[in-house]
């Protein structure tokens, strides 16, 4: 037994205790000299003082080690590794390593925490219910243009409009606040989240430079769709230059010669060449015009069977030359708030990107299928087909303005598409996995 030692000490001692005071009692009763039971009284009181000194070193060296433990200092007292006390040196290691451990695990997950925090470009804020700043990021730091923030008060002093909505805040909801920083104007979205230990309450402000993300994900398009027209523009001008020199290096070596009818030929040729590369060049300008001066949009009740139907027929005889289904699941008295015209070029477009997704795919069953899902004030019209699908590279780019795959293809549709559904207050999704199918949504 770990306390054997212990319970031996405190028994001995107690006896004598008990003998001592049985001895000074028999002294007091049997006449004997003052001198001698108050040299015994003497003694009892030593014994009583040893008892409660050899408890109190139990005691005392207990607390030093707890209170060590709470000081992060985890070296066992050397007196409880010798002497009577040794038995508990082995369970309090033991819980002193369980201890230590837990705290290196935590102070690994909260540097963890802390360099990823640092590293996001949402600015960070976390307040306790004192309104005193827990943590405060680097990115907040430059979205405020405040190195050092303790309290919510350091914030009210430079921008007091936005701590009093912050203050106004529920849990879950977003706004957006406006600053004026560096004779700059900055639009931020912050969003809250609340969490509760056992003995405080935190709230988690996080803040976004909205206008920064939008300029990223511009600045991203742009040099996309400059990519995409670089490449549709050399493909042209490549050939025009080439044919060109060809041809003005051969009627200089001609010089003041007849030219035969091989030349005149190749001559021809190369003009009509040009002609070509010349003419694509033309409707490759058409059709970016038509992607930046798209009309705006004449929007109505628009009954959506109908026009499903009158799309659909529209490609019936290529339906069943490529022996392809198509499925309509509308009911025949849905209706949208959209502009027709538009409506029905995006469904041509996709209804004939469905029915090009069968092209050199082999499919047992190619199918499309039209149908209508969400709730009445937010319809999706959703067009799937089961043809060959896209990469996700492709996928990501199937909606850049001249991206296309296909070698006839404008690389506008899609695009073009997107653009006619925002008009009208709505969007365009598109879904697709390789070799499983596409599906594309229209929410309104």
């Amino acid at each position: 037994m770990i306390f054997k030692s212990f319970y031996i000490q405190i028994i001995i001692r107690i006896l004598l205790l008990v003998i001592t005071a049985i001895l000074l009692v028999w002294l007091i009763f049997s006449g004997y000299s003052p001198v001698l039971y108050i040299n015994v009284t003497i003694v009892l009181f030593i014994q009583i003082i040893a008892v409660i000194s050899y408890i109190n070193k139990w005691n005392r060296q207990l607390y030093d080690f707890f209170k060590a433990l709470a000081e992060s200092n985890y070296e066992i007292p050397y007196s409880l590794r010798s002497g009577t006390l040794w038995p508990v040196a082995k369970p309090l290691d033991d819980l002193k390593n369980h201890i230590r451990n837990q705290r290196q695990k935590h102070r690994v997950e909260n540097e963890y925490f802390k360099v990823l925090s640092q590293q996001v470009s949402t600015g960070i804020l976390v307040v306790n219910e004192k309104d005193d700043v827990v943590f405060f990021n680097k990115a907040l730091e430059q979205l405020l243009g405040m190195p050092v923030v303790r309290n919510l008060n350091t914030i009210a002093r430079k921008f007091p409009e936005v701590i009093r909505m912050l203050s106004e805040m529920k849990p879950g909801n977003d706004i957006e606040v406006d600053i004026l920083l560096d004779d700059a104007q900055k639009k931020l979205l912050v969003s809250l989240t609340v969490f509760t230990t056992e003995k405080l309450t935190s709230r988690v402000f996080t803040f976004d430079d909205v206008r920064g993300v939008i300029s990223r994900s511009e600045v991203e398009s742009w040099q996309k769709l400059i990519r995409v027209l670089n490449h549709e523009i050399m493909n042209s001008v490549g050939p025009i230059n080439s044919t060109t020199e060809t041809l003005l290096d051969r009627w200089k070596m001609e010089g003041s010669k007849k030219p035969d009818e091989k030349l005149i030929s190749k001559t021809r040729r190369g003009l009509e060449i040009i002609g070509e590369r010349s003419r694509g060049l033309a409707a490759f300008a058409r059709a970016y015009r038509s992607l930046t001066k798209a009309p705006e949009p004449k929007l109505g009740d628009t009954n959506l069977n109908t026009l499903v139907y009158y799309c659909v027929d529209l490609f019936k005889e290529e339906l069943n030359k490529n022996n392809i289904s198509i499925l309509s699941y509308i009911s025949t008295d849905f209706n949208v708030l959209a502009d027709p015209d538009f409506l029905q070029q995006i469904l041509i477009n996709l209804i004939k990107n469905a029915i090009e997704s069968f092209s050199g795919f082999n499919q047992n069953n190619p199918e499309i299928s039209i149908s209508i899902k969400g709730k009445a004030d937010k319809p999706i019209l959703i067009i799937a087909d089961n043809g060959k699908g896209m990469e996700k590279e492709t996928l990501e780019k199937s909606v850049v303005p001249f991206f296309t795959t296909k070698q006839t293809g404008s690389g506008i549709g899609l695009s073009l598409s997107r653009q006619l559904m925002q008009s009208m207050n709505g969007s365009l999704e598109i879904r697709s996995i390789a070799r499983k199918g596409t599906e594309v949504r229209l929410r309104f």
